[in-house]
């Protein structure tokens, strides 16, 4: 009966957005409110509260800033990483966006994207979405530095 219950129901997609604008925080809550399987489990306006908020709330992915107070994006990563994994999608304006991009992708980020340049994330959210839904999937080794 249980297995029934379990093969007809369809799990959301948990998501925090770990971002200290909240214009950014809202313009990426309007892009993936309007996919009904995800839901924004919480926000975190800086470093220190990305970590204990994604410990605390298990989320299947993180969208991260890579330039927050308190914690930079590639720390958080960092110890998310060697404590509670978790699927990273970090999403920066941060340069050179190169260099960033590799040493977020050397701590376990699954992905970096770049922020668009005139705020318009209608331009990622394609990408954005499909990254979500792809690594909602995948469960990262704990690493060690």
């Amino acid at each position: 009966m249980l297995s029934v219950f379990l093969e007809g129901s369809k799990m959301s997609v948990r998501i925090i957005i770990c971002e200290d604008s909240g214009v950014i925080q809202k313009l990426l809550k309007n892009v993936l409110e309007k996919e009904k399987d995800f839901e924004i489990v919480g926000t975190a306006t800086d470093g220190e509260d990305a970590y204990n908020k994604i410990v605390s709330l298990k989320p299947d992915v993180a969208l991260m800033d890579h330039r927050m107070p308190k914690m930079f994006g590639l720390e958080v990563a960092k110890k998310i990483m060697s404590t509670e994994p978790v699927s990273i999608i970090m999403i920066t304006s941060a340069e050179p966006f190169e260099t960033i991009k590799a040493e977020a992708l050397k701590v376990g980020v699954m992905s970096v994207i770049e922020k668009p340049k005139q705020l318009d994330f209608s331009a990622i959210a394609r990408k954005l979405i499909t990254e979500i839904k792809v690594f909602s999937k995948t469960k990262p080794a704990k690493k060690t530095f």
